[in-house]
């Protein structure tokens, strides 16, 4: 099929844009973030409605098939793009990326999703437009089919591990977790360390002792879901380079999750990918050294499938968190979980809160083919709504396959 049209629709995500190194700067209450005024560039204030612009590409059967073009709630960090704004990128669509789709012809979604790659869009517009493809070279399969069969992959019959996100409500979110079942939680949100992590590291201590307490308390001995907690760099900015007290804390959260797998994301976040490479290889060394089974993952600057080949070949990591709208189309997340799949690496096929609907729905069927570790429950912060939506897409979708193999 040769040529497609373009139209834009402005849309919303699921939560908000938030300016993370004015928030890291003191203690800022949810009402005064509002009005906050932003340090990152393209941010107007800390705390910001999310934007989206929808991205439809119609065939020449007429049929619109759409996609969303969204960033991240953190945006302008460790090496990412902008805060995105409707006006300006639907005119980026109109003026770059309409007058291409009217001369290409593919046949595959696959062959779409190298195309979108290959060019030099910004990442929320390739995010958007391979979402796009997919659902346009489904037609009547579910794009599970779609990826299995172009990938040649055999065909899912179980569900991919589910992992929560708790933000700032950490107590009534972890319960909401714990109570369905997650195999991953509680990713912490960590936005100013001295008051969400604590000069020791103490104020996660004590939120791992209630978190190990109430999975006692909600959940039988058969449920033993990985502990993941999400520092945002405040292990690097609380210790310093004291060894002592890193492996201090480090002794204290594993004693506490008694037997729990723990991993920390994000321990620090460094200027630049180098730079954030080797903090990380120094890290993981000194924990296996001194005997610490503590698990090390990264986030940030681990932003396309050659920075995570930095992280592998160094050493640095234990897992990898594939934020999929840093990494514009669909195929180099799906390049990125390959990757960590051939060298042993765990992946998380995550995201953000300011995602879609349709983002998250197009994720689980990414994670249903390519079978992650685990993908992240989103959009939004509230648990309940991203979790009904993955979880009924994934059983859904599977129910189809089955119904379809089995005829």
């Amino acid at each position: 099929m040769a040529g497609f049209e373009l139209i834009t629709a402005a849309g919303q995500g699921a939560y908000y844009f938030e300016d993370l190194a004015a928030l890291s700067q003191r203690p800022v209450a949810a009402e005064d973030r509002w009005t906050l005024p932003g340090v990152t560039a393209g941010f107007r204030f800390a705390r910001e409605v999310a934007e989206v612009v929808s991205v439809g590409i119609i065939g020449a059967d007429g049929v619109t098939a759409w996609g969303d073009c969204v960033g991240v709630s953190y945006g302008g960090q460790a090496g990412r793009a902008p805060v995105l704004r409707v006006e300006a990128l639907q005119n980026y669509l109109a003026e770059n990326v309409a007058p291409a789709l009217r001369g290409v012809f593919f046949s595959t979604f696959r062959e779409a999703a190298q195309w979108v790659a290959g060019q030099d869009y910004l990442p929320s517009v390739a995010y958007g437009l391979s979402q796009a493809f997919l659902v346009h070279f489904s037609g009547t399969r579910t794009a599970t089919e779609t990826l299995c069969a172009e990938w040649d992959l055999p065909l899912p019959t179980a569900p991919v591990a589910l992992h929560g996100s708790c933000g700032s409500n950490r107590f009534e979110n972890a319960d909401t977790m714990i109570v369905n079942r997650l195999a991953v939680l509680p990713h912490t949100q960590v936005e100013e360390p001295f008051t969400q992590f604590g000069g020791e590291g103490q104020v996660i201590l004590e939120y791992a002792q209630w978190l190990v307490r109430r999975l006692a308390e909600l959940a039988p001995d058969s449920y033993r879901p990985s502990l993941h907690f999400d520092v945002h760099g405040a292990w690097g900015k609380v210790f310093g380079a004291s060894h002592d007290r890193e492996f201090g804390f480090a002794e204290k959260l594993l004693k506490i999750c008694n037997g729990y797998p723990v991993t920390v994301e994000s321990p620090y976040v460094e200027s630049n990918l180098e730079s954030q490479v080797e903090a990380f290889h120094s890290l993981r060394r000194r924990l296996k050294e001194k005997g610490l089974p503590l698990g090390v993952a990264v986030d940030e600057w681990a932003n396309s499938p050659t920075a995570i080949q930095k992280f592998i070949s160094a050493e640095a990591v234990d897992e990898v968190h594939i934020k999929m709208p840093t990494f514009g189309s669909l195929h180099n997340a799906i390049e990125a979980v390959r990757l960590c799949q051939r060298h042993q690496i765990r992946s998380l096929l995550g995201g953000s809160c300011i995602e879609t609907d349709l983002s998250a729905k197009l994720t689980v069927h990414l994670a249903l083919a390519f079978r992650p570790d685990a993908t992240v429950v989103k959009p939004g912060m509230g648990i309940n709504e991203g979790l009904s939506l993955m979880r009924n897409e994934m059983s859904r979708t599977l129910a189809q396959i089955n119904f379809r193999t089995k005829g």
